[in-house]
């Protein structure tokens, strides 16, 4: 027989016959149900779909299979049909397996008329596994909601076609200064977050370009017009059809922030090096000039014409050792001789030393915190730097203002901003802030360079807050600076709290008494030839025996063949392994009753003697006058007595 045969044969077949091939053989589950809702029918795909044969549901309740929180509303749609309220209805309800599983069916439902009876035919399919799908998409769009807007990182999803925002994340509202209810249905244009529109064509053509972008370097602009930069990652994601961009932003600003400061600290630190090398050298250079100058200046009559040029080389050499010791006190290399220093005790004295130096209209304040603790520095130097801020302060109020000086306690934990600066521990904090004109922002990462100022011409050194800068340095401590024009400016000073139950005096009392050297034997330990030459003339004029040595290994030598030294005056810097304090120690252990002086043109560091009983040793600053000299030398004698 032909295929077209079979064809026609198969199509003649009774209508009936062929109803129930196709109703036997649907892939859906077919029901048929009567006025009380009441199972009159099920086809064959009932035990694929829930397991029960044909046989076993006939004449039950189809509600009864129904699940317990889905049969109000399915008894309410079955009512409708029932009740001819509705011709078709459909729905989706959970319906019990023969395993006791309840699955997840979509249900298609009509009523029609059978010999004057209601009759409902419902088409059912099982959409559990989809259902589990949607199921588990929900979940994840949960979690993807949750890590959203738990996100530290500034988050944002928007349209692709023209960027309005479908939702952004706290930490978005706080970078941007925008609402998130601000935001949604608005576009990054409207809000200006961009900064410019081409800022967001570029970024948008090189998302489309490469798929997406990543740690990508951009600026954000917050509301208030300043910026955040961070490091941008992007997206296009398909959400439900719709094309949209994911955007998530790393915050580096304070980040860069603190690169910023460091790579400054580094650049004043290379500078300091320079700087500390150059005025070393000067310093040997004006000792050479003065102790010239003063051995010609002894010689020369009265009433000599070469007098006033040697005057004018004396204070021109002076003029250039007040620079020298500004650019050590930059470069950290400066002579420091700390004490442990009250300021409570000390406030009082410094206030007035600065109500001198400043104009009537100008009002200092002081606040002060109970019990401020000790710190351990330089008393002079510690009055030298507020009294440079205090004149900073007094050229920014040309026409008056208020200078207030805060001294608090404050304690640097590990991981604080400062830290990066200070070793965790207590500190005491010095505040100076006025009410002047402020610095511009250009140049306030530079205002601690050498010879770095904002004034005009001729009315500043630019050394001031260099030297503040170096002296807070070498005792351990950090400066900071921060300032608004016509706002104002503070400066920020905290040095180390002493922890040290004893106390070194800041200065030994010059004696009076009128010491003879004749006769008696010093020792001078010079590397700089020329500098060892006229220090030694100076000695000799003084009337001592004078031994000479330029390191540490020459006075070994020196002291196998001399059996006392009365008096000691050693560089403390020089070349080989023995520096200044250790060749004291060891001529201390050859002659326990010599006096001893320390010199130099720059130090690294404070000078302590090694052992606690050990007496204090005093420190002449080069360049030096013969007269300083003398002055240094009796009061060391007299130390002694």
């Amino acid at each position: 027989m032909s295929d077209k045969n079979k064809n026609t044969e198969f199509v003649t077949q009774p209508a009936a016959d062929l109803f129930q091939v196709l109703v036997e053989n649907a892939m859906d589950v077919i029901t048929l149900l009567d006025e009380s809702g009441a199972i009159l029918y099920q086809n064959q795909s009932v035990e694929r779909a829930f397991g029960y044969t044909q046989e076993e549901l006939l004449g039950q309740q189809v509600l009864a299979l129904v699940h317990p929180e889905d049969i109000d509303s399915t008894s309410a749609k079955l009512g409708k049909l029932l009740q001819r309220e509705s011709r078709e209805e459909r729905h989706e309800l959970r319906f019990l397996h023969k395993n006791g599983e309840w699955r997840y069916i979509q249900v298609q439902a009509r009523f029609f008329e059978d010999q004057s009876a209601t009759r409902v035919v419902i088409t059912s399919r099982d959409v559990t596994e989809s259902h589990k799908i949607l199921d588990e998409l929900q979940q994840s769009n949960e979690r993807f909601q949750t890590a959203f807007h738990a996100s530290a990182n500034i988050c944002s999803l928007s349209k692709f076609d023209n960027g309005e925002f479908i939702d952004v994340n706290l930490a978005w509202e706080k970078s941007t200064g925008w609402t998130r209810e601000e935001a949604i249905a608005s576009t990054a244009l409207d809000l200006d977050t961009w900064g410019s529109p081409e800022n967001r064509q570029f970024v948008m053509s090189r998302l489309v370009a490469d798929g997406k972008l990543s740690q990508f370097p951009f600026a954000i602009k917050a509301r208030s017009g300043g910026f955040r930069d961070v490091l941008l990652d992007a997206k296009i994601l398909m959400i439900s059809g719709l094309k949209c961009v994911y955007l998530s932003a790393l915050d580096i600003t304070e980040t860069k922030k603190l690169e910023e400061q460091l790579r400054q600290s580094q650049k004043m630190e290379a500078v300091g090096q320079l700087t500390g090398g150059i005025a070393h050298d000067f310093n040997n250079l004006l000792s050479v000039i003065l102790g010239s100058a003063e051995i010609i200046e002894a010689e020369l009559d009265q009433n000599s014409d070469l007098r006033p040029l040697i005057e004018a080389i004396l204070k021109a050499t002076d003029r250039g050792a007040g620079l020298t010791h500004q650019l050590l006190a930059f470069s950290r290399k400066q002579t420091l001789q700390p004490v442990a220093v009250s300021l409570n005790e000390a406030i009082n004295h410094t206030t007035s030393m600065l109500s001198q130096s400043l104009s009537e209209d100008i009002e200092i304040q002081t606040r002060i915190d109970a019990d401020l603790w000790p710190i351990r520095v330089d008393p002079g130097q510690l009055e030298n730097a507020l009294l440079n801020l205090a004149l900073n302060s007094r050229d920014a109020m040309p026409g008056g203002g208020t200078l207030t000086i805060d001294y608090s306690n404050k304690t640097i934990l590990q991981g604080d901003a400062l830290s990066i600066h200070l070793d965790p521990g207590d500190y005491v904090s010095l505040a100076c802030t006025d009410t002047g004109t402020g610095i511009p922002p250009d140049a306030i990462q530079r205002v601690f360079e050498p010879f770095f100022t904002t004034k005009e011409t001729g009315r500043g050194t630019g050394l001031g807050l260099s030297m503040v800068f170096g002296f807070v340095k070498q005792s351990g401590g950090h400066v900071s600076i921060q300032s608004k024009q016509n706002k104002g400016t503070t400066v920020t000073i905290l040095l180390p709290r002493d922890q040290s139950e004893q106390t070194v005096p800041s200065s030994i009392k010059q004696s009076t008494t009128i010491v003879d050297w004749q006769g008696k034997t010093a020792l001078l330990v010079e590397d700089n030839h020329e500098v060892r030459r006229l220090t030694a003339r100076m000695l000799k004029l003084a009337g001592f025996k004078v031994l000479q040595a330029e390191d540490g290994r020459a006075v070994m030598k020196l002291l196998k063949q001399q059996p006392t030294v009365d008096f000691l005056l050693s560089d403390v810097i020089l070349p080989g392994e023995l520096k200044g304090p250790e060749i004291a120690k060891l001529v201390h252990s050859h002659s326990p009753d010599v006096a001893i002086l320390l010199m130099s043109g720059y130090t690294h560091g404070e000078i302590h003697p090694e052992d606690d009983d050990a007496p204090f040793i005093p420190i002449i600053s080069k360049p030096f006058t013969n007269e300083a000299l003398l002055r240094q030398i009796q009061t060391v004698f007299a130390s002694k007595q």
